[in-house]
């Protein structure tokens, strides 16, 4: 199985800009996931890391971005704003140079504020709420629908974010 063009060109523009801004070369771009990895939602968490995972081993079998291999950090969030906010300081501790994940929104808003605090890009496709993008945060972005426009859409399914 593979994944889209449009997801592989996402994660390699994503990736591509942060090098701009890395401090130092590295033959390795740490990139950030965090998910709910326990608990709950466990199955759904670990769906998304597969992705991850699959996109990034897709980049790297053509060659990485810019020459260099892209490497995965993965933290678990348990869909807890606490254990979110946490994975969040693991992973700008690792030194990733963007993160993706945090698919429940009681996770994705506190953890936003840790990105935004670093200007380290957040981009997630889980949190329905309204709040986690109208507070005019510059590094979070949403790749989904709010949960009002999904309550719209009769061809959506909510999971509950």
């Amino acid at each position: 199985m593979t994944i889209g063009k449009h997801q592989r060109l996402i994660w390699g523009l994503l990736v591509a800009a942060m090098l701009a801004r890395a401090p130092e070369a590295s033959a390795e771009i740490m990139v950030g996931f965090a998910g709910p990895l326990t608990g709950e939602n466990e199955y759904a968490g670990e769906q998304a890391q597969n992705g991850a995972e699959l996109a990034i081993a897709e980049l790297n079998a053509a060659g990485g971005v810019l020459g260099q291999q892209v490497v995965l950090d993965v933290a678990d969030d348990y869909c807890d704003p606490e254990q979110a906010v946490a994975a969040a300081r693991q992973l700008l501790a690792n030194k990733v140079v963007v993160v993706t994940g945090h698919g429940c929104s009681g996770a994705g808003i506190p953890a936003s504020e840790i990105y935004e605090a670093a200007r380290i890009p957040f981009i997630t496709g889980g949190p329905t709420n309204p709040r986690l993008t109208e507070r005019g945060l510059r590094f979070t972005f949403r790749s989904t629908m709010r949960y009002e426009a999904q309550a719209r859409s009769p061809s959506t399914i909510w999971f509950g974010s």
